[in-house]
C-alpha cells in the first residue's frame, strides 16, 4: 500500500487533457479508465472529446487509480495561480457546509490541506478520532443462534430442527448492547476504503491507527438509500459530520472490478451551487451583523405556471433580502466571467419575472471577478419604451480574494452599502 506514488494534474474548469506524454498529459491506460467511468449515460463533471476529455463547471479531484487530477475554479482569465485558486476553493467548500468542522478537533488539522481530497480525508481521520476519544455509542441487535446455556427466548423451529440429537444445546433469540452497528459499519468501511485509495503518504499511519483502534464490523452494501434510512437521536447526534464523509466517499466511488488497478474516486462540486451556498452563507453572517432588522433567506420558490394536467412550474430566486419595512431584494447568483457591462437577455428577462412575482422592485446579478463594482440599471415601464420604471437589476461582480474571513467582510460590506444606496 505504502508504494503507491501517485501523479497529479491540476487543470482549471473547462480545460481539456490530452493523449500523450508528459506531466500535463494523460496515459493510454489512465484514458481508458475515463472513458469507462464515463460510459454510455456520461458523467457530470467532463465529457469525451477526441484523444482525451474537457471538464466542465464543477471542480474538486478526480482519482483514477495513482493519478489525481485537480479540478480548480478560476473566476479571472488574467490570474493562473493555482494555490490561489486551491486555496479559494478549500475557503469556499468550508464556508459553505459541503465539510463540517469542529473546533475541538480543528487543532489536529494542518492550517491549509493541499487538494479537496486532503479536506475531506484529513477530516475524516479527525472525526473518527474525535468519536473514539469521546466514546463509542452502544447499540441493542438482535442476534439468534445455538447456545450450550439458556439465553433469551427459545426458537422453537429452529431448536428443533438443529438439536434433535442435541439436548445440551439452545437455540435462542436475544439481544446485545454494543458498538455492532450500523453507523459503525459504515464509518470501518470508509476506513478501509481509505487505507486501499489513499496516495498521501502522511496519512498511512492515522488510517492504520484507526483500522486498529475501530471495532471490527461485517461488510455491508453501500447504496442512496441505505443513507436515506439513517436516523439521528440524542446519542448518535455526534455522529453525523462523519457520515456525511463517509456518503460523499463511498456513494462516489467506483471500484475497477475487472483489474482493480484504477479505481475512481470523484470529490466534485458544482461551481453554480458552492458559489451560491457561500454568498448565501457570507451574507446571512455579515448583514445581520451591520443590519439586525435584515432577513436573509435562501431558495425561497412560487408557483409560476400549471397545465390543465396539474404540472406546475416554480420561480426560485437564489437569495431573497427583506427588509424591515417588508421591502425585498432578490439576489441571483451565477459563476461565469463576465465582460459586458450588460447581462444576458435570459437572465434579464429571469430578474424582471423575480421582481414581479416577489414584489420586488429591486435585484442584482452576482458574479465573480476581478474587482468589486456595481452596474446598475432599470427595467422600462410596462408599454412605454421610453420611460423607466422604479424596478431595477444592478450587475454586481464580486472581487475573489485569498483570506477567506476578511474577503467575507468585504463582500458584507460592499453589498450592504449596495442595499442602502
Amino acid at each position: 500500500m505504502h508504494s503507491r506514488k501517485p501523479h497529479t494534474i491540476t487543470v482549471f474548469e473547462h480545460d481539456r487533457l490530452y493523449l500523450g506524454n508528459g506531466e500535463q498529459y494523460l496515459s493510454d491506460k489512465q484514458l481508458k479508465s475515463l472513458q469507462e467511468y464515463h460510459g454510455t449515460k456520461g458523467v457530470p463533471w467532463f465529457t469525451l472529446i477526441h484523444n482525451g476529455v474537457k471538464f466542465c463547471e464543477y471542480v474538486g479531484i478526480l482519482q483514477v487509480g495513482n493519478l489525481l487530477i485537480e479540478v480548480l475554479p478560476k473566476a479571472d482569465r488574467n490570474t493562473s495561480d493555482k494555490a490561489f485558486w486551491r486555496d479559494v476553493l478549500i475557503d469556499m467548500v468550508r464556508v459553505a457546509g459541503f465539510v463540517v468542522t469542529k473546533e475541538t478537533s480543528e487543532s489536529r488539522l494542518r492550517i491549509r490541506p493541499n487538494s479537496i481530497l486532503e479536506l475531506y480525508f484529513e477530516r475524516f481521520v479527525s472525526e473518527a478520532n474525535y468519536l473514539l476519544h469521546t466514546g463509542l455509542v452502544k447499540q441493542y441487535r438482535p442476534v439468534s443462534g445455538n447456545r450450550t446455556s439458556l439465553k433469551g427466548a427459545i426458537d422453537f423451529p429452529n431448536h428443533l430442527r438443529h438439536n434433535l440429537i442435541h439436548a445440551e444445546r439452545f437455540y435462542v433469540r436475544h439481544t446485545i448492547y454494543d458498538t455492532t452497528h450500523l453507523l459503525h459499519a459504515i464509518i470501518y468501511k470508509t476506513i478501509l476504503l481509505l487505507q486501499r485509495i489513499n496516495t498521501n503518504p502522511g496519512l498511512y499511519s492515522p488510517l492504520a491507527n484507526l483500522s486498529i483502534s475501530f471495532p471490527f464490523q461485517e461488510d455491508i452494501k453501500i447504496s442512496a438509500d441505505l443513507f436515506k434510512r439513517i436516523t439521528y437521536n440524542r446519542k448518535t447526534r455526534q455522529y453525523e459530520p462523519l457520515i456525511n464523509i463517509c456518503k460523499l466517499i463511498l456513494l462516489n466511488y467506483h471500484p475497477d472490478i475487472s483489474k482493480g488497478h484504477n479505481d475512481v474516486l470523484a470529490l466534485m462540486f458544482d461551481m453554480n451551487s458552492l458559489w451560491e451556498q457561500f454568498i448565501y452563507v457570507t451574507l446571512r453572517t455579515r448583514l445581520l451583523e451591520a443590519d439586525s432588522g435584515l432577513k436573509v433567506r435562501a431558495q425561497k420558490s412560487r408557483n409560476f405556471w400549471q397545465s390543465d394536467q396539474n404540472r406546475a412550474t416554480r420561480l426560485r430566486p437564489d437569495i431573497i433580502i427583506e427588509r424591515g419595512n417588508g421591502e425585498k431584494v432578490i439576489i441571483d447568483t451565477k459563476w461565469k466571467l463576465t465582460d459586458r457591462a450588460a447581462p444576458t437577455d435570459d437572465d434579464l428577462r429571469q430578474m424582471f419575472t423575480y421582481n414581479l412575482y416577489f414584489s420586488s422592485s429591486k435585484a442584482a446579478l452576482l458574479y465573480p471577478g476581478s474587482q468589486n463594482q456595481v452596474i446598475d440599471g432599470n427595467f422600462y415601464k410596462r408599454g412605454s419604451q421610453e420611460e423607466l420604471s422604479q424596478e431595477s437589476c444592478a450587475v454586481i461582480t464580486l472581487k475573489v480574494e485569498d483570506g477567506v474571513r476578511q474577503w467575507q467582510r468585504e463582500i458584507g460590506g460592499f453589498i450592504n452599502d449596495w442595499l442602502h444606496a
